[in-house]
Protein backbone atom coordinates (compact mmCIF):
# COMPACT_ATOMS: atom_id res chain seq x y z
CA UNK A 1 0.00 0.00 0.00
CA UNK A 2 1.30 3.45 -0.88
CA UNK A 3 0.43 4.72 2.59
CA UNK A 4 3.22 2.67 4.15
CA UNK A 5 5.73 4.63 2.10
CA UNK A 6 4.94 7.69 4.24
CA UNK A 7 6.55 6.19 7.34
CA UNK A 8 9.73 8.25 6.89
CA UNK A 9 7.68 11.46 6.79
CA UNK A 10 6.02 10.86 10.17
CA UNK A 11 7.72 11.15 13.56
CA UNK A 12 7.29 7.67 15.01
CA UNK A 13 10.65 6.66 16.50
CA UNK A 14 9.75 3.09 17.47
CA UNK A 15 8.46 2.27 13.99
CA UNK A 16 11.52 3.82 12.39
CA UNK A 17 13.83 1.73 14.58
CA UNK A 18 11.97 -1.59 14.44
CA UNK A 19 10.33 -1.34 11.05
CA UNK A 20 6.60 -1.56 10.47
CA UNK A 21 6.32 -5.30 9.83
CA UNK A 22 8.39 -6.24 12.89
CA UNK A 23 6.46 -3.87 15.12
CA UNK A 24 3.09 -5.23 13.95
CA UNK A 25 4.19 -8.80 14.72
CA UNK A 26 5.41 -7.84 18.21
CA UNK A 27 2.32 -5.79 19.05
CA UNK A 28 -0.07 -8.50 17.86
CA UNK A 29 1.75 -10.94 20.14
CA UNK A 30 1.76 -8.87 23.31
CA UNK A 31 -1.23 -6.51 23.06
CA UNK A 32 -3.99 -8.82 24.47
CA UNK A 33 -1.94 -9.74 27.54
CA UNK A 34 -0.59 -6.22 27.86
CA UNK A 35 -3.99 -4.57 28.13
CA UNK A 36 -5.09 -7.13 30.69
CA UNK A 37 -1.86 -6.49 32.59
CA UNK A 38 -2.44 -2.73 32.41
CA UNK A 39 -5.92 -3.10 33.91
CA UNK A 40 -4.47 -5.14 36.78
CA UNK A 41 -1.74 -2.51 37.20
CA UNK A 42 -4.36 0.26 37.44
CA UNK A 43 -6.07 -1.64 40.27
CA UNK A 44 -2.93 -1.17 42.34
CA UNK A 45 -1.27 -4.58 42.06
CA UNK A 46 2.52 -4.56 41.50
CA UNK A 47 2.92 -6.48 38.26
CA UNK A 48 5.61 -6.51 35.59
CA UNK A 49 5.90 -7.88 32.11
CA UNK A 50 8.18 -10.61 33.47
CA UNK A 51 5.11 -12.07 35.22
CA UNK A 52 3.66 -12.89 31.77
CA UNK A 53 7.05 -13.69 30.16
CA UNK A 54 6.77 -10.79 27.72
CA UNK A 55 10.48 -10.16 27.22
CA UNK A 56 10.23 -8.41 23.86
CA UNK A 57 9.44 -5.09 25.53
CA UNK A 58 10.93 -3.62 28.67
CA UNK A 59 8.05 -2.21 30.70
CA UNK A 60 4.29 -1.68 30.77
CA UNK A 61 4.73 1.92 29.70
CA UNK A 62 6.99 1.02 26.78
CA UNK A 63 4.63 -1.72 25.64
CA UNK A 64 1.58 0.52 25.75
CA UNK A 65 3.53 3.27 24.02
CA UNK A 66 4.37 0.83 21.25
CA UNK A 67 0.71 -0.13 20.81
CA UNK A 68 -0.57 3.45 20.95
CA UNK A 69 2.08 4.69 18.53
CA UNK A 70 1.20 1.99 16.04
CA UNK A 71 -2.54 2.70 16.39
CA UNK A 72 -2.00 6.45 15.99
CA UNK A 73 0.28 5.86 13.01
CA UNK A 74 -2.32 3.71 11.25
CA UNK A 75 -5.01 6.28 12.07
CA UNK A 76 -2.96 9.04 10.45
CA UNK A 77 -2.62 6.80 7.39
CA UNK A 78 -6.46 6.88 7.22
CA UNK A 79 -7.11 3.30 8.22
CA UNK A 80 -10.46 2.73 9.89
CA UNK A 81 -10.62 1.93 13.60
CA UNK A 82 -11.95 -1.55 12.82
CA UNK A 83 -9.02 -2.20 10.48
CA UNK A 84 -6.57 -0.83 13.05
CA UNK A 85 -8.02 -3.08 15.75
CA UNK A 86 -7.73 -6.09 13.46
CA UNK A 87 -4.14 -5.33 12.48
CA UNK A 88 -2.92 -4.43 15.97
CA UNK A 89 -4.94 -7.09 17.79
CA UNK A 90 -6.96 -4.89 20.16
CA UNK A 91 -10.63 -3.97 20.39
CA UNK A 92 -12.11 -0.93 18.62
CA UNK A 93 -12.88 0.97 21.90
CA UNK A 94 -9.22 0.53 22.87
CA UNK A 95 -8.21 2.02 19.52
CA UNK A 96 -10.51 5.00 20.09
CA UNK A 97 -9.14 5.55 23.59
CA UNK A 98 -5.57 5.20 22.34
CA UNK A 99 -5.98 7.74 19.56
CA UNK A 100 -7.82 10.20 21.79
CA UNK A 101 -5.42 9.85 24.75
CA UNK A 102 -2.25 10.15 22.70
CA UNK A 103 -3.65 13.07 20.73
CA UNK A 104 -4.68 14.96 23.88
CA UNK A 105 -1.92 14.17 26.37
CA UNK A 106 0.84 12.61 24.29
CA UNK A 107 0.90 9.62 26.65
CA UNK A 108 -0.69 6.16 26.34
CA UNK A 109 -1.44 6.09 30.07
CA UNK A 110 -4.40 7.76 31.73
CA UNK A 111 -2.06 9.92 33.78
CA UNK A 112 1.30 11.22 32.74
CA UNK A 113 4.30 9.54 34.26
CA UNK A 114 6.03 11.51 37.00
CA UNK A 115 9.38 10.48 35.44
CA UNK A 116 10.77 10.20 38.95
CA UNK A 117 14.04 8.25 39.04
CA UNK A 118 14.14 4.87 40.73
CA UNK A 119 14.89 5.20 44.44
CA UNK A 120 16.79 1.89 44.41
CA UNK A 121 20.38 2.93 43.77
CA UNK A 122 23.37 0.61 43.34
CA UNK A 123 24.53 0.94 46.95
CA UNK A 124 21.11 0.07 48.40
CA UNK A 125 20.72 -2.82 45.96
CA UNK A 126 24.09 -4.32 46.94
CA UNK A 127 23.34 -3.90 50.65
CA UNK A 128 19.91 -5.50 50.26
CA UNK A 129 21.32 -8.45 48.33
CA UNK A 130 24.05 -8.92 50.94
CA UNK A 131 21.68 -9.10 53.92
CA UNK A 132 19.29 -11.41 52.04
CA UNK A 133 22.02 -13.86 51.04
CA UNK A 134 23.40 -13.79 54.58
CA UNK A 135 20.02 -14.67 56.13
CA UNK A 136 17.70 -15.96 53.35
CA UNK A 137 14.64 -16.49 55.55
CA UNK A 138 13.61 -12.98 56.58
CA UNK A 139 10.34 -11.10 56.60
CA UNK A 140 9.76 -7.89 54.67
CA UNK A 141 9.45 -6.04 57.97
CA UNK A 142 12.91 -7.24 58.99
CA UNK A 143 14.37 -6.04 55.70
CA UNK A 144 12.64 -2.68 56.13
CA UNK A 145 14.17 -2.41 59.59
CA UNK A 146 17.63 -3.13 58.13
CA UNK A 147 17.14 -0.30 55.64
CA UNK A 148 15.95 2.00 58.40
CA UNK A 149 19.14 1.32 60.37
CA UNK A 150 21.19 2.50 57.40
CA UNK A 151 19.13 5.73 57.27
CA UNK A 152 17.10 4.63 54.26
CA UNK A 153 13.58 4.06 55.59
CA UNK A 154 11.11 2.70 53.04
CA UNK A 155 7.64 1.21 53.19
CA UNK A 156 7.19 -2.55 52.99
CA UNK A 157 5.44 -2.18 49.61
CA UNK A 158 8.55 -0.49 48.21
CA UNK A 159 10.77 -3.24 49.62
CA UNK A 160 8.60 -5.90 47.95
CA UNK A 161 8.95 -4.12 44.61
CA UNK A 162 12.71 -3.96 45.09
CA UNK A 163 12.86 -7.69 45.83
CA UNK A 164 11.11 -8.45 42.55
CA UNK A 165 13.37 -6.04 40.72
CA UNK A 166 16.45 -7.75 42.16
CA UNK A 167 15.15 -11.18 41.15
CA UNK A 168 14.10 -12.49 44.59
CA UNK A 169 10.72 -13.78 43.44
CA UNK A 170 10.52 -16.95 45.54
CA UNK A 171 8.74 -15.48 48.56
CA UNK A 172 6.74 -17.86 50.74
CA UNK A 173 4.22 -16.89 53.42
CA UNK A 174 4.53 -18.09 56.98
CA UNK A 175 2.11 -20.89 57.81
CA UNK A 176 1.33 -19.15 61.07
CA UNK A 177 2.40 -15.94 62.70
CA UNK A 178 5.13 -15.91 65.33
CA UNK A 179 3.82 -16.59 68.85
CA UNK A 180 4.15 -14.08 71.63
CA UNK A 181 4.71 -15.05 75.27
CA UNK A 182 0.99 -15.09 76.08
CA UNK A 183 0.23 -17.42 73.17
CA UNK A 184 3.12 -19.72 74.10
CA UNK A 185 1.77 -19.98 77.65
CA UNK A 186 -1.70 -20.83 76.35
CA UNK A 187 -0.24 -23.53 74.08
CA UNK A 188 1.60 -25.04 77.05
CA UNK A 189 -1.58 -25.08 79.15
CA UNK A 190 -3.47 -26.65 76.24
CA UNK A 191 -0.84 -29.40 75.86
CA UNK A 192 -0.88 -30.20 79.58
CA UNK A 193 -4.68 -30.34 79.55
CA UNK A 194 -4.88 -32.84 76.69
CA UNK A 195 -1.78 -34.93 77.38
CA UNK A 196 -3.83 -37.78 78.89
CA UNK A 197 -6.56 -37.89 76.25
CA UNK A 198 -7.52 -41.36 75.02
CA UNK A 199 -7.69 -42.48 71.43
CA UNK A 200 -11.50 -42.45 71.56
CA UNK A 201 -11.46 -38.81 72.67
CA UNK A 202 -9.17 -37.80 69.81
CA UNK A 203 -11.50 -39.55 67.35
CA UNK A 204 -14.21 -37.05 68.34
CA UNK A 205 -12.27 -34.03 67.14
CA UNK A 206 -12.77 -31.77 64.12
CA UNK A 207 -9.53 -30.09 63.08
CA UNK A 208 -9.58 -26.56 61.68
CA UNK A 209 -6.63 -24.55 60.26
CA UNK A 210 -4.14 -27.26 61.11
CA UNK A 211 -3.78 -26.43 64.81
CA UNK A 212 -7.17 -25.46 66.26
CA UNK A 213 -9.81 -28.13 66.81
CA UNK A 214 -13.42 -28.28 67.95
CA UNK A 215 -14.75 -30.85 70.36
CA UNK A 216 -17.82 -32.46 68.78
CA UNK A 217 -19.53 -32.68 72.18
CA UNK A 218 -19.62 -28.91 72.68
CA UNK A 219 -19.69 -27.16 69.30
CA UNK A 220 -20.99 -23.59 69.43
CA UNK A 221 -21.80 -20.92 66.84
CA UNK A 222 -19.95 -17.65 67.56
CA UNK A 223 -18.56 -14.79 65.48
CA UNK A 224 -15.25 -16.60 64.92
CA UNK A 225 -16.31 -20.27 64.61
CA UNK A 226 -18.10 -21.90 61.71
CA UNK A 227 -21.39 -23.55 62.50
CA UNK A 228 -20.89 -27.27 62.02
CA UNK A 229 -23.93 -29.40 61.33
CA UNK A 230 -23.54 -32.87 62.69
CA UNK A 231 -25.12 -36.03 61.35
CA UNK A 232 -25.44 -39.46 62.84
CA UNK A 233 -22.27 -41.19 64.04
CA UNK A 234 -20.52 -37.82 64.29
CA UNK A 235 -20.35 -37.43 60.48
CA UNK A 236 -20.08 -34.05 58.76
CA UNK A 237 -22.74 -32.66 56.46
CA UNK A 238 -21.70 -32.25 52.81
CA UNK A 239 -22.73 -28.59 52.97
CA UNK A 240 -20.02 -27.75 55.49
CA UNK A 241 -16.84 -25.85 54.84
CA UNK A 242 -14.52 -28.13 52.78
CA UNK A 243 -11.49 -26.75 54.62
CA UNK A 244 -12.55 -28.57 57.76
CA UNK A 245 -11.02 -32.01 58.00
CA UNK A 246 -11.83 -34.79 60.42
CA UNK A 247 -9.65 -37.40 62.03
CA UNK A 248 -12.48 -39.65 63.09
CA UNK A 249 -14.28 -42.37 61.19
CA UNK A 250 -18.00 -42.83 60.73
Amino acid sequence: DYRFEQVSKLKFPIIQVMGFEAMVSVVRLVSPKLYTLHKIYQMGFPVTLKDLRLDKIGSIYEGLLMIEELALYLQQLEFSKVAIGTMVGIKRPDVQNAVRRVAQTGSPLKRKSSERPNSLNDYTARHLERIIRKVPFQTVDQLSEELRLMDKPHATTTVRLWLKELGFNHCIPFLKSLLNNNQKERCLLWARKHVNWTYEQWKKVIWKNGSFFLDTDCICDTHHLLKVLMEENLGLSSNNDPTLRTIFEK
